[in-house]
């Protein structure tokens, strides 16, 4: 979850490293919503001194994740989910999802052989 900042013509800052444009529509996503990104220009010279910059294509934000660690949150989240009372799920607006045929759930009764 890094900030992008100095931006210049082919690449920016995220966190400490320096990543093409390329490489974050390729392997990045916004960190609010999941969003692709895509290179934008700008007229705004003082933000963006060389006018290009990458954003969400979906909120505008410059949020981003790599998408295995955005994939890896949302699976984590779902387990904590699956681990909460009905009770407070409820009040977090979220449903339970019944466990997928085939796959473990800790929930699944045993199966006789």
């Amino acid at each position: 979850m890094s900030q992008a900042h100095d931006f210049t013509r082919d690449d920016c800052l995220v966190g400490k490293r320096r990543r093409t444009y390329a490489a974050l529509k390729r392997e990045y996503v916004c960190n609010m919503d999941g969003g692709r990104l895509d290179t934008q220009w700008s007229d705004d010279t003082d933000k963006y001194p060389e006018r290009w910059f990458i954003q969400c294509a979906v909120c505008g934000g410059q949020d981003f994740i790599h998408e295995r660690e955005y994939v890896r949150q949302e699976y984590e989240a779902a387990e904590v989910l699956e681990g909460l009372p009905a009770e407070l799920a409820a009040i977090l607006g979220r449903e339970r999802m019944p466990a997928h045929e085939g796959i473990f759930s800790l929930h699944s009764k045993p199966v006789d052989l």
